[in-house]
């Protein structure tokens, strides 16, 4: 059975072809149309479910506390096997690795997360460049989560 959001996106694809074909369009009427159809073929996909990350320990109902570059980053570096160099990173984040080594330096020090080996990754040969592991960043994660996590009631 096929998938009824992809049913809807080709059918509306379908449409926009049509009404292009039809008239005589000019460039920011054309765009017009395809903003049109593209918004709703947006509004006609399901809502995504949110990821459950392996090894949290928190529920991922907490995830808009969770700052949104290391929920990214953390779904990369899983992508990419649980390690990741910090260029290869930045690069499948598209943004500077220089930025992006700062960016989640400083969110880790806010929840009081180090990173292993100082925060470098082996390299074939003996060497060793800077990158994250996926436990660290799903570390980090659920320490956001706790930080507006409910206290447990005392007894």
């Amino acid at each position: 059975m096929e998938d009824t959001s992809a049913e809807n996106a080709r059918s509306l694809a379908r449409e926009a072809l049509s009404m292009l074909g039809q008239r005589r369009w000019d460039a920011a009427s054309a765009l017009a149309a395809v903003a049109s159809v593209y918004a709703r073929m947006a509004s006609a996909m399901p809502e995504p479910k949110p990821a459950v990350l392996p090894g949290s320990r928190t529920p991922p109902a907490a995830d808009s506390d969770v700052p949104d570059l290391l929920l990214k980053a953390h779904r990369s570096v899983e992508q990419a096997g649980g390690r990741m160099y910090c260029a290869d990173l930045a690069n499948a984040l598209a943004l500077d690795a220089q930025s992006l080594a700062a960016e989640l330096s400083a969110l880790f020090r806010r929840v009081g997360i180090t990173r292993p080996g100082a925060g470098t990754l082996p390299v074939p040969g003996g060497a060793s460049r800077p990158g994250y592991l996926a436990d660290t960043l799903a570390a980090a994660i659920d320490a956001y989560r706790s930080l507006t996590a409910p206290a447990a009631p005392s007894l």
